[in-house]
């Protein structure tokens, strides 16, 4: 479930927040047009000592305003991935749509 991109994304975005947990996130974001709002990266990190739970960031290009908000999502309970999964998934087919009409020419 951790990730381990080989390069980072920059957190100096045009908009941040955080969330204590997956649902107040999912509740925010699960219905929004994802043509304004696209996940473009997401990381999934361990916690700190403190709390070993892991935690996501999640970076949404807002595509008609030029800008992208960086998420955090605290506290991602182990019965919560799938959810999150499910989310990160839509964003993920619809990336792979956007890319299609080059996928042919792809070596």
């Amino acid at each position: 479930m951790i990730t381990n991109h080989p390069y980072y994304c920059s957190e100096s975005s045009s908009g941040f927040e955080e969330y204590d947990n997956l649902r107040d996130f999912l509740d925010e974001w699960s219905t929004v047009d994802i043509d304004m709002n696209l996940v473009f990266r997401f990381d999934i990190e361990r916690a700190d000592e403190e709390n070993d739970l892991p935690f996501a960031k999640i970076f949404i290009m807002h595509q008609r305003k030029g800008c992208y908000s960086m998420h955090i999502v605290r506290n991602i309970m182990e019965s919560e991935i799938k959810d999150l999964y499910e989310f990160l998934n839509k964003h993920y087919a619809y990336i792979i749509e956007m890319w299609r009409p080059i996928s042919n020419d792809m070596v």
